[in-house]
């Protein structure tokens, strides 16, 4: 039984995919970059891997869904590595204090933050002096100084300054989830 909710979850998915690229694709279909390094046309970006896949960033194509919370990735990897916050397994261990992380990456921030140098702490906060490591992560702390809510719910207008904070909210308007379905731009459908 559990299989054939998962098949007919599969082709929820599936549809909601074909649905967004008949529907709402607004340039032509993407076409795989050479395996050299090349330059996004829209951000300027050089990177090294498929173009396709690194124009999904622009398109807000996710593909990727996790069966057991819903949220969506660009990549196979993040999903893969998503999976993780899923188990109780805590396979990375920190060789100086034994403290363990579900992701790699935590490990990696944890070592940092814990036992690394601090003035790798580059990037502040000209506002407040807070220090972080990663500049996303400043980025991210600044849209608290300014306050502008720039994500905004299509069916209900309400407002959000992270834009995860407004996908969590958006799975809340839900209709009917066994038979109607709604796409990103917030159009309703059926298989």
């Amino acid at each position: 039984m559990k299989f054939r909710t998962f098949l007919k979850c599969l082709n929820v998915v599936i549809a909601l995919q074909k649905h967004m690229t008949a529907k709402h694709r607004t340039r032509p279909p993407l076409k795989a970059a050479p395996s050299r390094c090349c330059v996004c046309p829209i951000c300027g970006k050089s990177i090294s891997y498929r173009l396709s896949v690194h124009m999904r960033l622009h398109s807000n194509e996710r593909p990727y869904r996790c069966e057991m919370c819903g949220k969506s990735f660009y990549q196979r990897s993040s999903l893969k590595s998503h999976l993780s916050m899923h188990s109780d397994v805590k396979s990375h261990s920190c060789p100086e204090c034994g403290k363990s992380y579900r992701l790699q990456g935590m490990l990696r921030v944890h070592t940092q933050v814990a036992h690394g140098d601090h003035d790798s702490f580059r990037h502040e906060c000209h506002l407040c002096g807070r220090r972080f490591f990663v500049p996303a992560m400043l980025k991210d702390h600044l849209l608290q100084h300014s306050g502008e809510a720039r994500f905004q719910c299509a069916t209900c207008g309400r407002r959000f300054l992270r834009q995860n904070a407004l996908l969590r909210h958006e799975r809340r308007h839900t209709v009917d989830a066994t038979t109607v379905h709604r796409c990103e731009v917030g159009k309703y459908f059926s298989l």
